[in-house]
């Protein structure tokens, strides 16, 4: 089956919504963006708003790893100043 590509951007608010949903369920582990060029995959240009907006108290695990692909360092190293 072939690959299917996403060409319409998920807004923000409905990505935050989903993984709020799934913490408050108790998933082991979330992999919810990538710090990549917003060139090479739109999708992914919020994550740092998305990670910003994650409402991790209310989560049914306090220990759900979020995890996150860096490929561009300098890209992290922003989000977090």
């Amino acid at each position: 089956m072939p690959c299917r590509v996403c060409t319409d951007f998920i807004p923000t608010d409905k990505k935050v919504a989903y993984i709020n949903q799934l913490l408050k369920v108790g998933f082991d582990t979330i992999d919810f963006g990538s710090f990549v060029s917003p060139k090479a995959i739109p999708q992914m240009a919020d994550t740092a708003e998305v990670l910003a907006q994650l409402d991790l108290k209310n989560a049914k695990s306090k220990y759900s790893p979020l995890l996150v692909m860096c490929v561009v360092l300098k890209m992290l190293l922003n989000m977090r100043q």
